[in-house]
């Protein structure tokens, strides 16, 4: 049932308070596993760690852990690539906002 189905403004009233305290008991009570605050851990000391970078594949799924130094030289062979790329003269983009 939606709230605002409800005619009685009492029965929303209740309605709203009952799911208020569903939420909050739901997050007082949750306690993590030890495995999953391990992972959680790791997770964190990743995110920290400047040497490495945690990135998104192009498609499809899943996590992509990297060197720091070696992600900057695949972007850089990537942009450099001439046959797919080509260095503009002034940005076109400027052309575009003025109109």
């Amino acid at each position: 049932m939606m709230i605002k189905d409800l005619k009685d403004e009492k029965q929303s009233g209740d309605l709203q308070s009952k799911i208020a305290n569903m939420a909050h008991n739901y997050i007082t009570s949750y306690n993590p596993s030890s495995e999953t605050k391990h992972k959680y851990g790791i997770i964190k000391r990743l995110q920290n760690n400047h040497n490495i970078v945690i990135t998104r594949p192009d498609k499809g799924s899943g996590t992509i852990v990297l060197e720091g130094i070696k992600y900057v030289n695949e972007m850089r062979k990537i942009v450099l690539n001439t046959e797919k790329y080509k260095k503009l003269l002034e940005d076109p983009t400027l052309k575009r906002d003025r109109s």
